[in-house]
């Protein structure tokens, strides 16, 4: 095999590589690695740079869980629905835009 046979069969392969990684992305048939419609992440509370309190729901359930580098464990359980959720964060430019309309109005 001379150089341009080499150079086309990699041509040719990574051309197979990308329509594949195309194909796998728009046609949705693999299964998504996180989350399942039984499971649900409410709300998740840093504590450290690897440690962390998650609420999740499961079914008719919440758990609190604390999540380490090493461990994952559950601190508490109650009913679904008996803690209020937290409403998200609004993004620091939006506040700043915000802020400027409430000085426009004084």
């Amino acid at each position: 095999m001379n150089l341009d046979q080499n150079l086309a069969l990699l041509m040719l392969f990574l051309l197979g590589f990308l329509g594949l990684s195309w194909w796998l992305k728009h046609t949705k048939q693999h299964k998504p690695l996180l989350g399942t419609p039984l499971m649900k992440t409410l709300a998740i509370m840093p504590l450290g740079p690897k440690e962390k309190i998650v609420l999740m729901e499961l079914s008719d359930t919440w758990l609190i869980l604390g999540i380490t580098a090493h461990s994952i464990n559950t601190l508490h359980t109650v009913p679904k629905g008996s803690i209020p959720l937290p409403t998200p964060p609004i993004a620091p430019q939006t506040l700043i835009k915000l802020l400027k309309k409430l000085k426009k109005q004084d």
